[in-house]
């Protein structure tokens, strides 16, 4: 979030951007005029959505325009956009990799599995990052773990050794250090970060790519869990669809969280694997519930809601 700069710096960057942002709108609306303006059901969906997000759109902007706060404006809107884009680079590289996966789907679609998931990870990750980088650049991929007051990277100094922090993580004494997600969720996303850290000697962009790799990942759990419902065609489009998930693309890009859904769909999809085939993909499902549970408690909710429909 931008709030250090001057009013009028703001603003400057915000009409710069706003014309980058206005000719990305008349794209779109020449390709949809174009391809689907034919079709009422398109242009009902059109004449019903467009003013909707235009003015969620604008709310949003002028909140980003007039920031005072934090907590009050993302209980409504989650997130604040900023109209900052100098990555132009990314920006290009992101619609080359949607633009080409359209392009090439039905060839894609005819990969051996192994492939078709590689590429479809390999697009997420670069698909993420780039629009990410649209902001500054690879700078702005790294920019939220560098926000240490308020992410988990902020409690890293505190881990060494892991034992004694693991004792003394809940006691008074240590939560008023950590930042302040991490005094609020369970300590495991700190020590995939420190173990990241101390293994590979990453800095916080280093960080920030593993995470987007960890979302990128999720596709192979997803589609073994999905595979077990749908016929292997229904499969694969369904997760050409969820690469490209608005919300996926920015949580991949910048929170932690990404870790938390790679474990949560290895656990489900080994649990519900394991309980029909074996044992021991059940077990390493369990333990990587534990995994997952050790990193937000919101899983044990989950865990509950899935074992009942499952």
């Amino acid at each position: 979030f931008y709030t250090t700069p001057a009013v009028s710096a703001k603003l400057a960057v915000a009409i710069q951007s706003g014309f980058i942002l206005a000719g990305l709108i008349f794209l779109f609306f020449l390709v949809y005029y174009r391809r689907y303006w034919k079709d009422m059901e398109a242009r009902w969906l059109f004449w019903r959505v467009v003013p909707i997000l235009f003015g969620i759109l604008c709310i949003k902007f002028a909140i980003g325009f007039l920031y005072k706060g934090y907590i009050p404006e993302l209980l409504l809107f989650y997130a604040i956009p900023s109209p900052k884009v100098q990555g132009i680079f990314w920006l290009a590289f992101a619609a080359l990799i949607f633009t080409a996966f359209i392009r090439f789907r039905e060839r894609l679609e005819r990969f051996p599995l192994q492939k078709f998931l590689l590429a479809l990870c390999l697009a997420s990750i670069g698909f993420s990052v780039s629009v990410g980088a649209v902001r500054e650049g690879l700078a702005s991929v790294a920019e939220p773990y560098t926000k240490i007051y308020w992410e988990y990277t902020g409690a890293l100094p505190e881990v060494h050794p892991v034992r004694s922090f693991l004792q003394s993580y809940t006691l008074t004494r240590i939560v008023p250090q950590l930042a302040v997600h991490s005094s609020t969720h369970p300590p495991g996303y700190i020590l995939i970060l420190y173990a990241l850290q101390r293994l590979f000697g990453v800095d916080f962009l280093g960080l920030a790519l593993s995470t987007v790799i960890a979302a990128g990942l999720a596709v192979w759990p997803i589609f073994y869990l999905w595979r077990q419902f749908l016929s292997d065609t229904e499969t694969r489009r369904a997760l050409e669809i969820f690469i490209f998930v608005p919300s996926l693309v920015m949580t991949s890009a910048t929170s932690t969280e990404a870790f938390f859904l790679l474990l949560v769909w290895s656990a489900i999809a080994l649990c519900f694997i394991g309980w029909q085939r074996s044992a021991l993909l059940a077990f390493v499902g369990g333990l990587v519930a534990a995994a997952a549970l050790f990193c937000n408690f919101l899983f044990f909710w989950l865990g509950i809601e899935c074992t009942g429909h499952l």
